[in-house]
């Protein structure tokens, strides 16, 4: 059980600290509101309005893109990646979701080959599909998941 002695010792050495700073805040705002350049530097930030989001109204009056190919444009404005591949979403055995590039691949050669060199063979053979308006419209309209 700690000794009632020190934590009161503790207490007052804490309270004396906090007077201590409280009268250094004192001193430093008063040199400050002293000081000319700081005063107005201080003065413009406080009455300053503080950044915001805009008004309801304002943006139910902003509209969206017309049509599907003016919505695929703002998308890809929007996020940019790498245009000769893309990542799909897929679930693993174990029900977990995860990315991997959406490719094409080479069933004959991999069956061909030797179990041990398979992985090398899919590497060298599989054909990577690019990012195209069509998939971005796929992706915006739910039926595919991909990722940049």
């Amino acid at each position: 059980m700690p000794n009632p002695r020190s934590i009161q010792a503790e207490l007052r050495a804490a309270l004396l600290e906090n007077q201590r700073l409280q009268e250094e805040n004192r001193r430093l705002q008063e040199a400050l509101a002293s000081h000319p350049s700081f005063t107005s530097a201080v003065e413009t930030e406080m009455t300053r309005p503080a950044a915001c989001l805009p008004e309801p109204v304002a943006v139910a009056e902003i509209a969206g893109p017309a049509d599907k190919t003016a919505k695929v444009a703002l998308f890809r404005s929007l996020f940019r990646g790498r245009e000769d591949v893309y990542a799909i979403r897929w679930r693993m055995k174990d029900g977990t979701w995860a990315y991997r590039p959406d490719d094409k691949k080479n069933w004959d050669a991999l069956s061909a080959s030797r179990p041990e060199d398979r992985r090398k063979v899919d590497r060298q053979t599989r054909i990577l599909y690019s990012m195209t308006d069509e998939v971005i419209r796929l992706h915006l309209e739910g039926k595919k998941t991909v990722g940049i």
